[in-house]
């Protein structure tokens, strides 16, 4: 059995600590998306955190903020930006800067484990069987010679026996949309969208961005944007190494 290494997503976060050094925050990781330079070799890792409803922290009347609105974090260890979703789509709310004069701290923890690549329907079958916590990996090419590698927990797997077919749709995950000049030295951070995944083969996805789409007359940020791409698709389950048998602890 091949053993891979996979990120362990429940043992994973991002912690903030505020400029003030007054409050701490901590967010479950969503999706990592790593860029390789091919021609350079330099290399940067991107978080996405949970997306949560904003509120008035330690509020002691109307603890979640009016009008409401979700937000959630793309950290590398020296840059960051948050994307605030509103009703109405307001842009210039999102933030985009170095983590230096907004938090006094920003730890990134991607804890790792051994995998096991499945490859098979059959393989499939008896993981989703064996209810294991289930995760992939997609690798592809993007502006000529950017490596990309995109890692997130799948939530939701479908599976058709008589066929031997299976479908995953999960999301969001951490897909770079534009990667700006810069970005291996942390002048810069790549433009990145929370974007949902489709695949039922392991060369092909799609992928359903969120970007501003009009709403009578309102516009706001929804997922209305599909590109199909082709990508190397790892799907993969935990691998217990001493035993030679499959774990998900």
């Amino acid at each position: 059995m091949a053993i891979l290494d996979r990120i362990d997503f429940p043992r994973s976060s991002i912690t903030w600590l505020t400029e003030g050094g007054e409050s701490y925050g901590r967010f479950a990781l969503e999706s990592c998306c790593s860029l390789l330079d091919i021609s350079s070799g330099s290399t940067n890792l991107y978080c996405l955190g949970n997306e949560v409803l904003a509120g008035n922290v330690y509020g002691t009347a109307d603890l979640a903020i009016k009008p409401a609105y979700l937000f959630q974090i793309v950290a590398s260890q020296k840059r960051n930006t948050i994307y605030r979703t509103y009703l109405k789509h307001r842009p210039e709310r999102d933030s985009s800067g170095k983590n230096t004069g907004s938090f006094k701290e920003m730890n990134i923890r991607v804890a790792r484990q051994p995998a096991e690549s499945l490859t098979t329907f059959e393989a499939i079958e008896q993981h989703f069987d064996r209810h294991s916590r289930l995760s992939a990996r997609i690798s592809l090419v993007q502006q000529a010679n950017i490596a990309v590698e995109i890692e997130f927990p799948v939530k939701h797997l479908n599976l058709q026996r008589a066929n031997k077919c299976f479908h995953v749709e999960t999301g969001p995950i951490l897909f770079p949309t534009t990667i700006h000049p810069g970005w291996a030295t942390d002048e810069s951070m790549p433009a990145f969208n929370p974007a949902f995944i489709h695949f039922n083969r392991l060369d092909l996805m799609e992928i359903t961005l969120r970007v501003p789409t009009q709403a009578g007359l309102r516009k706001t940020r929804f997922l209305s944007e599909t590109l199909k791409l082709s990508a190397k698709i790892t799907l993969m389950a935990g691998a217990d190494i001493q035993n030679g048998n499959l774990n998900d602890d």
